[in-house]
């Protein structure tokens, strides 16, 4: 991006000589100006990723590692008590891993559909004769984060825990995850 595509906006951002952080519910689409595609930078090997995952997957006491996994999912979805909105109707959990997310989802989003993806079969697999076992079935897409089969604008709520530090182009994740939440 040239310093003088984003000088306008950064401009447009200052009140008074402060820098006015982008909410998450306004990013100007103008700071994307360049973004749009995937970059070729790779910062994280995502066959290696998918490899460890794999391998998690397989022990037999993987679940005894899930602690700090399950301690993050109910904190991330105790955050959706704060945003005025009765439900999110369809709800992507990007990432889903074992699907530590689903039932805390199901408490606190109200969702009719929840679709889970995530890079590692074995993984996402992992549990769901327990999870299938919840008032709402998951819909599970083996699928990389970095390569979204969906359309901007089709969930209520994109949520992920624990996963998308290990995203190389998080603004081209950003752009195609937009959700149509109006809120």
């Amino acid at each position: 991006v040239s310093t003088q595509s984003t000088g306008a906006n950064h401009q447009k951002m200052m009140k008074n000589g402060t820098l006015l952080r982008p909410s998450p519910r306004f990013v100007p689409k103008a700071l994307f100006r360049g973004f749009t595609t995937q970059s070729k930078m790779t910062v994280f090997n995502r066959d290696v990723k998918n490899k460890q995952k794999s391998m998690v997957a397989s022990l037999s006491k993987s679940r005894d590692y899930d602690y700090l996994r399950k301690e993050i999912a109910e904190r991330l979805s105790e955050r959706l008590e704060d945003i005025k909105r009765d439900s999110f109707p369809v709800v992507l959990d990007m990432g889903a891993g074992s699907g530590l997310l689903l039932d805390p989802l199901i408490q606190r989003a109200a969702p009719r559909t929840i679709i889970q993806t995530d890079s590692e079969e074995s993984l996402l697999m992992r549990d769901a004769e327990a999870n299938d076992q919840l008032p709402i079935k998951p819909i599970r897409i083996v699928c990389d984060e970095e390569k979204l089969p969906f359309t901007p604008a089709t969930f209520d709520l994109v949520i992920s825990n624990l996963s998308l530090h290990w995203v190389n182009d998080f603004t081209w994740l950003l752009l195609k995850s937009e959700t149509n939440s109006q809120t």
